[in-house]
């Protein structure tokens, strides 16, 4: 019997030889994350310690990252594979995504409801919709915070003009329960004609290749 299964490519591009060439600075970035992200109290605390232990293979860090080592004008330096190469504010606009994406997943489980999330319990599964929502306002304020400390005011306005657009694109999509999918779609295509919701198009799928990710000092994280 023959197989329906295609032959994997020797030549096959594989995530983790994309991560290859920036595999230290992912590593320098968990820490960077984790370092800043802590609380008190200690529900807050395990909700955060859960969260942060499975927010996915890093897809928007990674793109930030190459993004950087394509764009940038602080990158001048010889690009060294193995070594860390990306610059703090680098780190910052992935932190910045990668945050802003995890508030928004947590705050769709408390509107949808499931029970698992990436194969293990739900946020609001575990400790009930209304402390997830206030998980989901903590990630997004703490973000926000960590932005304007390290005085990264474009990257700051960026994000919160992506949290409203995903706002609007959220309402317009609860709009499907009171009219058919094909309407749901001829409106979704009618809004797409207006900047708001090009913008947050943009924004949801890719976000790091519309920051400059060059204004601090090109020293690498951890140089």
């Amino acid at each position: 019997m023959r197989s329906n299964t295609a032959p994997k490519s020797k030549n096959m591009i594989t995530l983790d030889s994309i991560r290859t060439p920036i595999a230290s600075d992912l590593t320098a970035f968990e820490e960077f994350l984790r370092s800043r992200f802590s609380s008190e109290g200690k529900l807050m605390s395990d909700m955060l310690d859960y969260v942060l232990s499975t927010h996915g293979k890093n897809i928007r860090p990674i793109i930030v990252m190459l993004a950087s080592a394509l764009t940038s004008s602080a990158n001048t330096r010889q690009w060294v594979e193995g070594e860390r190469n990306c610059t703090k504010r680098t780190y910052l606009a992935a932190l910045m995504v990668e945050m802003l994406h995890t508030a928004s997943l947590i705050h769709d489980d408390v509107i949808d409801n499931p029970d698992t999330r990436r194969g293990r319990p739900s946020v609001n599964a575990l400790w009930q919709s209304r402390n997830a929502v206030v998980l989901g306002d903590y990630l997004l304020a703490r973000t926000m915070s960590i932005g304007m400390e390290s005085a990264q005011y474009d990257l700051v306005s960026h994000i919160i003009g992506s949290v409203a657009t995903l706002c609007e694109g959220e309402i317009l999509q609860s709009r499907k329960c009171f009219f058919g999918a094909g309407e749901f779609h001829v409106c979704i295509m009618r809004r797409l004609k207006g900047k708001k919701y090009e913008w947050w198009v943009r924004t949801k799928q890719a976000v790091p290749l519309h920051i400059p990710v060059a204004r601090m000092p090109a020293t690498p994280v951890g140089h």
